[in-house]
């Protein structure tokens, strides 16, 4: 009996697991800046090449975002150095209103100014929480 249990349980336990699914973030770049945009695991003004997007002025930009991995948003001025101008982010789907609805495959987030001389931004979205 002990053996049967042992047999199934890890069937049952792996199907009780459901992978989280990736949304898509779109950012809309509402600056005259060229901005480059990182989403990390960690919040660390670091900008990873192969995470990083280039959002250009008044455009828009698509990136994959797996909430299980990553919760950290960087954008950066593409012609300054990290430093002072980098902006930090922490981001988090909202949950849902009731429960048999689901996360939005898209979510648009907004990239405002919020200060023209250091170069810093604010971000708005209804699908996800923003953090400074």
């Amino acid at each position: 009996m002990i053996l049967h249990i042992l047999f199934f349980l890890p069937g049952l336990l792996f199907a009780s697991v459901s992978p989280a699914e990736k949304i898509t973030l779109i950012f809309q770049n509402r600056t005259a800046d060229d901005i480059s945009v990182s989403i990390e695991e960690a919040c660390l003004p670091v900008l990873d090449p192969q995470k990083t997007y280039r959002l250009p002025a008044d455009g828009r930009v698509a990136i994959r975002y797996d909430p299980t991995i990553a919760s950290c948003v960087v954008l950066v001025p593409v012609e300054k150095e990290l430093g002072v101008q980098a902006s930090l982010f922490t981001i988090e789907p909202k949950k849902p209103d009731n429960s048999s609805s689901q996360l939005p495959r898209e979510c648009p987030i907004k990239v405002f100014s919020a200060d023209a001389t250091r170069r810093t931004y604010r971000l708005s979205s209804t699908c996800v929480e923003i953090s400074d």
